[in-house]
C-alpha cells in the first residue's frame, strides 16, 4: 500500500482515511487539540465547528481503543 496511513496498535491496525491522516499528521504530543483544529480549519477553509467535531470524534475513538493516550 502506497500513500496510505496505517495506525498500528498492539494486536491490531487501522487504515486511516485521508481526513484521519491529516489529523494524525498534527498529533505530536505537544500541539493542543485547539491548535490542531484551528490549523485544519484554516488549511482547508472549513468551518471550525465541523473540524472540531471530526477531530474530537476521532481522538476520542482512538483513546477509547487505547490507541491514543489522552494527556490532560
Amino acid at each position: 500500500m502506497r500513500d496510505q496511513w496505517i495506525v498500528q496498535a498492539p494486536e491490531r491496525a487501522f487504515l486511516a482515511d485521508p481526513i484521519a491522516a491529516e489529523i494524525l499528521k498534527r498529533v505530536d504530543g505537544a500541539t493542543s487539540l485547539q491548535t490542531i483544529i484551528d490549523t485544519l480549519a484554516a488549511d482547508f477553509a472549513a468551518p471550525r465547528e465541523v473540524i472540531a467535531g471530526d477531530v474530537l470524534t476521532m481522538v476520542t475513538s482512538l483513546a477509547e481503543r487505547q490507541v491514543l493516550i489522552w494527556k490532560a
